[in-house]
């Protein structure tokens, strides 16, 4: 397979194909490519998501020039059929906002959308901590600091403490609910084998002993990622969102990035409104789509 084939199927070149294959070989998952006159012309996986049992991803795609042919329907058949063998009861996909073809084409076949999510950018070039100092004081007098979870580490118990801090907070995020989690040891061996995974970059806000809000921020193959932030039930309402991100923000710049992007639901309003006034720019989005009874759906009775 040469890049160039597969120039009009971005993201998927060799490099993201073999480091998919690569993430993915200790769980259920298939990749395959479709061929025509001698060039890689779509493509599609489906795979276990996050270990949870019985949920999968799935993805096609075909280039433009050969769509119409049939081809999805073939790549997405076989995918489906793998899915359902290995006991899938649920599977997502993702469609860009703009691409109305592909989300009709999903909807024929049965999937619906359950959320709308969408990138947003912050350039570093001109943002300035000094604009946010005012709030950072404000939470500090209501006797809160800022550290990050490599230097709150005094063991393993530590870990344990996370999970158990991030997990209830993680379930509030709009599109969490009623999705399984994985177990603490399933979540551990994912989070410190994490691609760009660095403790730093989980910061904390804590109120005497305790851990009351956090926002991870990492380097990916992407860029420096604002991935989640949140706050525990009985801390929310005091503007704590917004200077834990500056937290984070101010990480990642000492770090050498000249940017950050985040993920927003479109519905979080409370998140949307803090990364508006820290200076992000929305990008296009996209829909989450999902359909449930896999093994009805595929095989009625």
């Amino acid at each position: 397979m040469n890049q160039a084939a597969v120039a009009n199927l971005e993201p998927i070149d060799v490099e993201h194909f073999t480091s998919n294959l690569e993430r993915r070989k200790d769980i259920p998952h298939v990749s395959l490519v479709a061929c025509m006159d001698g060039n890689v012309v779509g493509y599609g996986d489906t795979f276990l998501i996050n270990n949870t049992p019985k949920h999968f991803g799935l993805k096609v795609q075909i280039a433009p020039e050969y769509q119409q042919l049939g081809l999805g329907q073939l790549l997405y058949q076989q995918l489906m059929d793998f899915a359902a063998l290995h006991g899938a009861n649920r599977i997502e996909s993702t469609v860009q906002e703009e691409d109305i073809q592909s989300l009709n084409w999903a909807k024929k076949r049965g999937f619906t959308i359950e959320h709308h999510t969408y990138i947003s950018t912050l350039d570093l070039a001109n943002w300035s901590h000094d604009n946010y100092v005012a709030e950072q004081k404000r939470v500090r007098s209501l006797g809160i600091r800022f550290s990050n979870l490599g230097a709150e580490i005094t063991g393993q118990e530590s870990f344990r403490r996370f999970y158990d801090f991030y997990l209830p907070i993680h379930r509030d995020m709009p599109g969490m609910a009623g999705i399984p989690y994985p177990d603490y040891e399933r979540w551990l061996y994912k989070f410190t084998k994490a691609p760009g995974y660095d403790p730093n970059g989980y910061i904390l806000a804590i109120h005497e002993d305790r851990w009351v809000g956090y926002s991870i921020v990492s380097r990916t193959d992407k860029g420096w990622l604002n991935a989640f932030t949140g706050v525990s039930r009985d801390y929310r309402g005091r503007g704590l969102a917004l200077p834990i991100k500056v937290a984070a923000i101010d990480y990642a710049r000492n770090q050498g990035a000249t940017s950050v992007y985040t993920l927003n639901h479109a519905h979080n309003d409370a998140i949307v409104k803090v990364n508006n006034k820290l200076g992000y720019h929305r990008q296009p989005g996209k829909f989450i789509v999902a359909i449930e009874k896999v093994q009805e759906a595929l095989y009625p009775r």
